[in-house]
């Protein structure tokens, strides 16, 4: 995925001129960086910005002048890269994706947005991956909010943090778009009951979009993790700024959905999902509560808790449709 700003910074690079004019050739420059990344989903850190924005420009060529599609799976690594590269200048960074909440999104979260601790939120988040490897990357940071309009929610599916393995989260709760990503043993748990519970095969990808564009809402309550040790990954759930941080926007968001005329079902998996129970009118709307579905506590409660079955079965009681939740992707 690139965005039209970030295609256009991308042509502004002139460096390729000491490379090559020969395509061919400047290909052979960023081979090995390539083959790097081919063989280990990450971007190689002998890399220098240089050679970075030289990759960049070379991926925009190919997307814009050939018409390549889909963009190359390591354009949104390579601008990472660059973000966080500590030789990195102003010139050399890529256009900001800063969140772009849309219809009825933005006007639900408006005061949230608006309040200071977001901004401080955001520029905390920009430095974290300008030094850390930070999961998912922004362009899918609040893909959630893109893919399950306000409107059309019947579902929120509630868990903790993304998933921590490079390449595995992709801003959906629980969800792996990457087709070249195991699967997580979560979501092999989660599968496992869905089959139990609903009589399904195992689905043909570790996606969930399917979920999601049925209004299903799956969100994390910190929406990004610095990736390394445990204490690493509770960095962002935990940082606060005047006591507001991650909690304080996923607390906006399921008071904004609570605050629906239509009756909503609330799966809550695990205690940090759990919390946010206070925030939900349960003479309005459904909630489920479980264990988180990790394999550290699944086997206390989750399998067997039906929680699909459940939610089709409170929808249809408020007259509402239900989710097949045999489309997952």
């Amino acid at each position: 995925m690139a965005t039209y700003e970030e295609l256009k910074w991308a042509l502004k690079y002139d460096g390729y001129e000491r490379f090559s004019q020969d395509m061919s050739a400047y290909y052979e420059l960023l081979r090995p960086a390539m083959s790097t990344y081919e063989a280990t989903g990450r971007i190689p850190e002998w890399c220098g910005v240089d050679l970075l924005r030289a990759w960049a420009f070379y991926r925009q060529r190919e997307h814009h002048n050939l018409g390549h599609e889909p963009m190359a799976r390591d354009w949104d690594d390579v601008l990472d890269a660059i973000r966080r590269h500590p030789a990195a200048k102003k010139r050399d960074l890529p256009p900001d994706r800063s969140p772009n909440f849309s219809g009825e999104w933005a006007a639900q979260l408006r005061s949230t947005l608006d309040a200071p601790y977001w901004s401080e939120l955001m520029e905390f988040i920009d430095i974290e991956r300008h030094f850390q490897d930070v999961f998912p990357t922004p362009d899918r940071t609040f893909k959630a909010f893109d893919l399950t309009p306000y409107e059309r929610i019947r579902v929120v599916i509630l868990g903790q943090d993304p998933y921590p393995t490079p390449g595995d989260a992709d801003g959906l709760a629980f969800s792996v778009s990457n087709p070249d990503s195991r699967t997580p043993d979560t979501l092999k748990n989660i599968f496992k009951e869905l089959a139990s519970d609903v009589g399904v095969p195992a689905p043909p990808s570790n996606s969930l979009e399917g979920w999601a564009h049925q209004g299903v809402l799956l969100l994390n309550t910190a929406l990004t993790l610095r990736a390394g040790s445990t204490e690493d990954h509770k960095v962002h759930r935990r940082w606060r700024w005047h006591r507001q941080g991650w909690p304080t926007f996923t607390d906006a968001v399921i008071s904004a959905v609570a605050e629906k005329d239509e009756r909503v079902v609330f799966i809550l998996w695990g205690n940090d999902a759990r919390r946010k129970a206070v925030l939900i009118d349960q003479t309005r709307h459904d909630i489920i509560e479980q264990v988180h579905p990790s394999p550290l506590s699944a086997y206390k409660g989750f399998f067997g808790s039906r929680p699909f079955t459940q939610a089709n079965d409170m929808l249809r009681q408020a007259g509402r449709d239900t989710i097949d939740w045999a489309r997952t992707s």
